[in-house]
């Protein structure tokens, strides 16, 4: 890889670095089954409903969150399950 690509993918890389895709987590979380790619943020919709979302962190730890419309956390995750999580209309941004 040259360092020009080992730069760019760095930066792509980066936790602060914009979203590269998008997944529709309604229909991608499994409460055994890892996302295809992590995640960097989940957004819950304007017309998603409130409710808890949980995760398993990057760092292996499961995690319980409230989500409102229009709300966005910036974590990252491999997995988000089905079991627990209550909020809808949640998107996850890569």
């Amino acid at each position: 890889m040259s360092q020009e690509d080992s730069i760019k993918n760095s930066l792509l890389n980066a936790p602060t670095a914009p979203g590269i895709d998008i997944l529709d987590l309604d229909t991608e979380k499994h409460d055994t089954n890892k996302l295809s790619d992590p995640i960097r943020q989940i957004k819950c919709a304007g017309t998603g409903a409130a409710g808890n979302v949980v995760i398993v962190t990057l760092a292996g730890f499961s995690r319980t969150f409230p989500i409102s419309p229009g709300e966005t956390w910036n974590i990252q995750c491999d997995q988000v399950k089905t079991t627990g999580t209550t909020a809808t209309g949640l998107w996850g941004i890569q």
